[in-house]
């Protein structure tokens, strides 16, 4: 197991261990090493931002009866 693939454990205390465990390997002079944490970060999170907001266009279309013209220029 990566150690990156513990940003998104059920268990809260583990996620905080591996915070603060990530965060002092960051602080190394290890560039490789801080690039390769700071994308995984990047990618963890994002993946979760995707994962909570898909189908939210769909609800808003639904809800708010989207349509083509209220993309019209012209409206505004």
């Amino acid at each position: 197991m990566r150690i990156l693939d513990l940003i998104e454990d059920p268990n809260e205390g583990v996620r905080e261990m591996n915070d603060e465990v990530l965060t002092i390997l960051r602080e190394t002079d290890d560039i490789e090493l801080c690039e390769s944490i700071k994308q995984g970060k990047f990618y963890q999170h994002n993946k979760k931002w995707l994962d909570e907001t898909e189908g939210v266009h769909d609800w808003y279309d639904n809800a708010y009866g989207y349509n083509e013209e209220m993309l019209d220029p012209r409206m505004w």
